[in-house]
């Protein structure tokens, strides 16, 4: 199963879905228990610490597996790679939560994909044709819906589900082809968090 079909998958679509609704849930248990103090820094250095845990738990299924690679079917990878979609975009999610952005518009999913994916502000802007400040952003995405949303979710689909190869360094070169638009090195497992943090402090800045 190649990236394009990873994205056109029904379960890919599910899988962010849930993931969006898990992690926004996750995210106002933070701000509803008041011995976190409305701190929000402590918050998301929590929340990402345990992604991470979670990440590690989760890869240690992968490693070390070169020697009976030819043993994976497709299905099991694709469930493996749906397993860290659902990590990395639930673990976006709680962030914008906890940073009080809208996460429960359709509209705004595609900014959760787009943070995830480790797109920053500026490149969104650029993407949809706008200026780098929220209103603009908004104004465009609502332009969007329709046929424009599909081609905005293919093309953060495909960029989210390549950083999501590059971040677990799943052993799936022979199952999986590597995008030549994919540096060939592998992020950390927790650079998505950071990402998302970067991409949240510049969308509260515009």
């Amino acid at each position: 199963m190649d990236f394009e079909s990873l994205v056109k998958h029904p379960i890919t679509g599910q899988t962010i879905t849930t993931a969006i609704e898990d992690g926004r849930e996750w995210g106002q248990r933070f701000l509803n228990d008041p011995s976190w103090h409305q701190n929000k820094r402590r918050m998301a250095d929590y929340v990402m610490k345990e992604s991470k845990r979670s990440s590690h738990s989760s890869q240690k299924l992968m490693m070390g597996v070169d020697d009976v690679q030819d043993s994976f079917t497709n299905q099991e990878v694709d469930q493996e790679l749906h397993s860290h979609l659902y990590q990395q975009v639930k673990l976006a999610a709680t962030l914008f939560t906890i940073y009080e952005i809208d996460t429960k518009s359709p509209l705004m999913h595609p900014l959760i994909i787009a943070a995830a994916a480790g797109m920053e502000i500026t490149e969104l802007a650029d993407y949809l044709g706008t200026q780098t400040q929220k209103a603009a952003i908004k104004k465009a995405l609502m332009a969007k819906r329709g046929m424009g949303f599909w081609e905005m979710h293919r093309s953060f689909g495909l960029k989210l589900i390549s950083q999501v190869y590059q971040r677990t360094g799943m052993k799936m070169a022979k199952l999986i082809p590597h995008p030549s638009s994919v540096p060939q090195h592998r992020q950390p497992v927790d650079s998505c968090g950071q990402s998302v943090m970067s991409f949240i402090h510049a969308w509260n800045a515009s």
